[in-house]
């Protein structure tokens, strides 16, 4: 297909002229020593939205299969709604098959799914010592006193998800809420050390939880300023709102209200990843000095 600039333009044609993206699914079957993959195209719905009569994309799709000794790999342009992608090379079925590897996106069926994200806390509560002199829970957080420090370093604040911080003999939890409280309390700490007063102990005030989990979809446990338990679109709304009033700034909830309406009424999913290094300038020296210091 890449030869060809007319098969090309067409497959970028029907992305471009229609609204929507296509859901492509593939299942591996091999009957007498041959394999080959079932193709199907649909419009992708988030969870809780519709659309329209079906539609057609022109599709590449290309798979890489273990073959001999090594790796084969095959390529078609998916134009109708379903199609057969003969595997080329094999001896009986194929351990796996891989689509789109190499670039795109895609996504595994499973009858069981774990997930795992944010289990871990960041590593970087590990620069600033190791038990005894700071403890940490399983997860990687940094335990803090009331006033927010690891114990025995009241120059240092941890807060948000780092930190490990038990209330009534219970962990608050790593969310939004209580970091926004946090950061707030250690504004009046700092206020008090400049006032030579003692510092004040931190007090979690739960306001409520709410999740999104879907397209005007969403559950809401409302403790302040009214008690209420909320699901569907009252739920969704209220997420929505109370989320864009907590950001900083006018620019900021300008700029997320038209973003989160321009993926509201496209339909377009995007995925925020945080990646790079995470090691920071400055910390190993600083870590060095206070070995030494230590000595």
């Amino acid at each position: 297909m890449a030869g060809d600039d007319s098969k090309l333009a067409s497959a970028f044609s029907s992305f471009l002229d229609q609204p929507g993206v296509p859901l492509v699914t593939a299942q591996l079957a091999c009957h007498d020593g041959a394999a080959r993959l079932d193709l199907a195209q649909q419009r992708f719905f988030p969870l809780g939205s519709s659309g329209a009569a079906p539609q057609l994309w022109k599709v590449p799709v290309c798979v890489r299969y273990p073959a001999g000794t090594g790796e084969a790999r095959e390529c078609t342009l998916l134009e109708q709604q379903s199609a057969e992608l003969r595997l080329a090379n094999t001896t009986g079925c194929p351990g796996w098959v891989e689509a789109n590897g190499e670039s795109g996106n895609f996504r595994i069926e499973a009858v069981v799914t774990l997930w795992a994200a944010g289990v871990a806390a960041s590593p970087l509560g590990k620069l600033l010592g190791a038990p005894p002199q700071v403890n940490f829970d399983r997860r990687g957080c940094v335990v803090v006193d009331d006033r927010l420090n690891p114990p025995g370093l009241p120059e240092v604040f941890v807060l948000g998800d780092l930190a490990h911080f038990e209330q009534d003999g219970r962990q608050i939890p790593g969310v939004a809420q209580p970091a926004m409280q946090m950061g707030d309390h250690v504004g009046k700490i700092i206020a008090a050390d400049l006032a030579a007063k003692p510092r004040p102990a931190f007090r979690y005030w739960d306001k409520g939880d709410m999740a999104t989990i879907g397209r005007m979809a969403a559950v809401a446990d409302v403790k302040w300023p009214f008690k209420a338990h909320l699901s569907g679109f009252p739920a969704w709304l209220t997420w929505v709102t109370v989320h864009i009033f907590f950001l900083i700034g006018f620019r900021n909830r300008l700029q997320v209200l038209i973003n989160w309406a321009w993926t509201y009424f496209n339909f377009t999913r995007g995925a925020r990843l945080i990646i790079g290094d995470q090691n920071l300038p400055g910390w190993k020296e600083h870590s060095q000095d206070r070995a030494k210091a230590a000595d």
